[in-house]
């Protein structure tokens, strides 16, 4: 290992994974470092609840881009940057090794908040963030005949799901009124609920986890009501938190997340930000079209063409077993919007639609069982659509 890179990147996430890539598209010739906690680097994270179930393979999730093999580009696996020292320049790992660096990117993710509750330490309660939590998930899932997913938000419900094709009984707990309830408008969280209850997957909503009871292993979830569910094993999906420590100690401003301006610059020069860790000009987004958008910029702004992070609207995808669902936008307006939506029903199909106007200016959609057009609909949020396209894009004709 050599002591020096021009590039170091901490963390080995998919935003690290896409910057090499567009680094090794772009021909950048330093030498850099991808400091990783894990053995694999880069992977698609989307993919996790679907290796839970056992439509993937690791192979699957891991397969090497191009820029592994560069010469100047160096992997360190399963290796933890302890401390980072700005004014040396360093960055010191395991066992007191030390590399140096001239440019500096953080790309360290988020860890998923556990509850302040009894029993959130025991064995069989899991997160679902790495590949390794899946592997052990996946093991811990092949003895269990109950689960209990805490959250239900996009990785909850999609865990849920794979851990019902695993054949366990699954509880969802949800403290919202209805599931995705960020994303989607009321009427589209309860055909969500419908669907996953044909499924056999059962809800608790407006409801808290008291406690997570066990001796040394999980049994059971109780409820602030009192209300106990069976569980052989408990997964945490209870949202993001941005992984700050390590910038933190080094002295850089964080606020939700490391504060980066739009060419994702902190607050010490030649020293970036990217990926749920980064709070981007007061945003922080944990979404693969944000993390990818960012790591474009970033690439080209390192290769010496500055590049501000362009602005985009984001859209939720979901797919629960034969459901499909796609969110963007603004699809939960206050009162005072005035609004004229146009909705589509089809209860015998499963089929919800929703398009989101202020006046003529179409601000968000939900498509629920039928996400054609979402492409299109995505591309004109922000803009003023003709009469004669409005009821086009809400049946989801291209």
């Amino acid at each position: 290992m050599q002591s020096h890179y021009e590039l170091v990147i901490v963390g080995g996430g998919m935003a690290a994974g896409r910057l090499m890539h567009q680094l090794d598209e772009l021909g950048y010739n330093k030498s850099v470092a991808v400091v990783s906690n894990e053995a694999y680097t880069g992977y698609n994270r989307v993919l996790l609840p679907g290796f839970l179930a056992g439509h993937y393979q690791a192979s699957d999730l891991t397969a090497n881009d191009s820029w592994s093999t560069r010469p100047n580009f160096t992997v360190l696996p399963n290796c933890q940057v302890q401390q980072i020292n700005l004014d040396k320049r360093t960055a010191r790992l395991d066992a007191n090794k030390v590399i140096h660096f001239t440019e500096l990117v953080l790309a360290t993710g988020s860890t998923v908040p556990r509850l302040n509750v009894p029993g959130s330490d025991l064995n069989h309660v899991f997160e679902l963030r790495s590949l390794g939590d899946a592997e052990q998930l996946k093991q811990a899932a092949a003895s269990a005949n109950t689960a209990v997913v805490i959250g239900g938000g996009l990785l909850g419900l999609e865990a849920a799901d794979a851990l019902n094709d695993l054949g366990l009984k699954v509880q969802i707990v949800h403290r919202g009124p209805q599931l995705m309830n960020r994303q989607l408008d009321a009427a589209a969280g309860d055909q969500l609920a419908l669907k996953l209850a044909q499924e056999g997957i059962t809800l608790s909503l407006n409801a808290q986890v008291n406690r997570i009871l066990g001796v040394e292993r999980v049994t059971a979830v109780e409820l602030n009501d009192g209300t106990r569910h069976t569980a052989d094993l408990v997964l945490f999906a209870t949202g993001s938190s941005p992984n700050v420590a390590l910038a933190d100690q080094a002295g850089l401003n964080c606020a939700h997340g490391i504060t980066t301006d739009q060419n994702l610059r902190t607050s010490a020069p030649g020293v970036y930000a990217l990926g749920e860790c980064a709070n981007v000009d007061g945003s922080n987004f944990a979404l693969v079209e944000a993390t990818y958008a960012q790591a474009d910029a970033l690439a080209a702004t390192l290769f010496g063409r500055t590049q501000s992070v362009p602005p985009i609207t984001l859209g939720t995808r979901l797919k629960v077993s034969s459901t499909a669902l796609f969110a963007a936008g603004e699809t939960r307006p206050s009162r005072d919007d005035k609004l004229n939506d146009v909705i589509v029903e089809d209860d015998r199909d499963g089929i919800y639609r929703r398009l989101f106007f202020s006046d003529r200016k179409l601000i968000g959609a939900v498509l629920l069982g039928n996400t054609d057009a979402a492409r299109e609909i995505t591309q004109k949020i922000g803009t003023q659509i003709a009469d004669r396209d409005r009821d086009r894009l809400a049946f989801g004709i291209s």
